[in-house]
């Protein structure tokens, strides 16, 4: 981790300024406050904090999922913010991938066909997207699971074919909610080797998490509290936990 090669704001894989997010139920409660920070291509940064500090909400954010209440969201040096909803649609289909801790696979449709799934909204054959998911579960170590549904899956097959998914369009950016929050610590260490790899080829990895363990194998850590970040450097902390 070096502290003073911060992102250039020409060069951030992922721009926020002054990014706040509020919520309207009776009195207004601020869930984001004026988070600014910059993401370099190809990092891997892990965000930590503790439950309810806004960590969830700013990885949405982030991914295209939620729109701030103010301020300015770039990725690659594009606004996102002011895009109409079907731009904002294609750049989740494909800039972005997301892994959750939940999974969210398709239930009774087997993994091949889970992970080909995004491509069909790209215009994808059903030849070539097979083959692509094909490959990636392979990549994955489920070239032996490729007819499983969900449910016939551990969970950390599960996450595997949800990383597998996350992948299937090449995205810029691969956005992870505690990706092993659902597993034991062996299995857990499985999934974070994944991300080591794929990072390693030159993902952009953005964690969200409130394991240390996690965090560590990040190169850098941003730290989140009561949704705002406490700053050292233009508006990030850099540090392991």
């Amino acid at each position: 981790m070096i502290a003073d090669a911060l992102p250039s704001e020409a060069t951030a894989a992922i721009r926020l300024d002054n990014v706040s997010k509020v919520f309207h139920h009776g009195e207004p409660v601020t869930i984001l406050d004026a988070i600014s920070l910059n993401v370099s291509p190809g990092s891997y940064t892990a965000l930590m904090g503790p439950s309810g500090a806004g960590k969830s909400t700013l990885l949405n954010i982030i991914g295209c999922l939620s729109q701030p209440t103010s301020g300015t969201v770039l990725l690659s040096g594009r606004d996102v913010t002011s895009v109409d909803e079907q731009t904002r649609t294609r750049i989740r289909r494909d800039e972005i991938g997301f892994v959750f801790q939940s999974f969210q696979l398709i239930p009774h449709q087997s993994a091949l066909r889970n992970v080909a799934f995004p491509l069909v909204f790209a215009g994808v054959s059903r030849q070539a997207r097979h083959k692509r998911a094909r490959s990636l579960l392979e990549r994955v170590g489920l070239e032996h699971r490729l007819d499983y549904p969900p449910e016939e899956l551990s969970a950390g097959q599960r996450q595997r074919v949800a990383i597998a998914r996350a992948l299937a369009n090449d995205p810029t950016i691969l956005l992870a909610d505690e990706p092993t929050g659902s597993l034991d610590q062996k299995t857990g260490e499985r999934i974070l080797d994944l991300l080591d790899e794929f990072h390693s080829e030159g993902q952009t990895v953005f964690v969200v998490t409130h394991d240390s363990a996690v965090a560590a194998r990040a190169d850098r850590v941003v730290r989140i509290q009561d949704g705002t970040i406490n700053t050292t450097k233009e508006g990030v902390i850099d540090g392991r936990p």
